[in-house]
């Protein structure tokens, strides 16, 4: 099962270095969630393979850069551990 998780986060994580989203659509269930904690434009709760992509459409539209450290899995859940950096103007995400 870990082997399992580990690849799908894995084949995840590549497919959104290069925006593949019909690739990273084919990785995900109809009712996949995804939280991001905060109060910014992208937190909270998507539901849905849909909402999801859009949510990472929007991230990476606006110029992050991805930098995978590490994927940690469960027994039902993957997450990816990034760093992401971005540069607008003269706003700097580290």
């Amino acid at each position: 099962m870990n082997n399992v998780a580990h690849d799908l986060g894995t084949q995840f994580y590549a497919a959104l270095t290069v925006e593949d989203w019909p690739a990273i659509r084919s990785l995900l269930h109809d009712d996949v969630t995804w939280t991001l904690p905060g109060d910014h434009a992208i937190s909270g709760t998507a539901v849905g393979a849909d909402a999801v992509i859009a949510r990472l459409q929007k991230v990476a539209g606006s110029g992050v850069h991805f930098e995978l450290q590490r994927i940690l899995r469960s027994r039902d859940n993957v997450v990816l551990c990034q760093h992401n950096t971005a540069r607008r103007g003269d706003r700097i995400l580290s």
